[in-house]
């Protein structure tokens, strides 16, 4: 796989001016989060990787995609196993089932999406990028809802289930990005991102 290379890449809604002639390199193979103040533009950043919105620029090397948005996008009257298997096509139930006890109870697998806990559904979605056949992940603030141990799983999870596969995490705590052993880029108010940490 080749590194995601975003060039002048610019994005404006209206006459605001969201994210001003971009320039990075996310490395392939490996974990990069994104960094910055709340408001500055990451989540744009992100979706234009994803393809979800509309910019100025070049961006080559992303391949296809699977995410993790903020908010868990699960249909919530299904399990958390018919859940995975609606974008995992021919993958066996046993092996979603598998995949998911590793980070949760194997007494909720079957149960309503609706009746787990937020935490509960953010490993969900987790799981379910993870296993998707992409290229790149992304993930926006995926850790939401996590208490300290089940972020720590979580981290240990992404990180062996990766497989060479590069992943953008967008996040506000430089502990999480330590956790994952990611390269860190910080998106500055003068819309540039600089390499602040090679590998924590």
């Amino acid at each position: 796989m080749s590194d995601i290379v975003m060039e002048n890449i610019s994005k404006s809604y209206s006459d605001k001016c969201v994210l001003d002639n971009i320039n990075v390199t996310f490395e392939s193979g490996r974990i990069n989060c994104l960094m910055g103040e709340s408001g500055i533009g990451k989540t744009t950043l992100l979706r234009i990787v994803m393809g979800l919105e509309k910019y100025e620029g070049c961006i080559s090397g992303v391949g296809r995609v699977s995410a993790v948005f903020q908010e868990n996008r699960l249909i919530e009257d299904i399990s958390a196993i018919e859940n995975i298997k609606l974008v995992l096509n021919g993958v066996p139930e046993k092996d979603i089932a598998k995949e998911l006890a590793m980070l949760l109870p194997e007494e909720s697998l079957y149960q309503k999406v609706s009746e787990l806990s937020g935490g509960m559904q953010r490993r969900v979605a987790i799981v379910r990028a993870m296993m998707s056949d992409c290229d790149t992940i992304c993930m926006d603030e995926p850790f939401t809802g996590l208490d300290d141990d089940n972020k720590e799983n979580v981290c240990r999870y992404i990180k062996k289930n990766l497989k060479g596969r590069t992943a953008i995490v967008v996040t506000h705590d430089k502990s999480e990005a330590k956790a994952l052993d990611a390269k860190i880029y910080l998106l500055t108010s003068g819309s540039a991102i600089a390499t602040i940490i090679g590998n924590c």
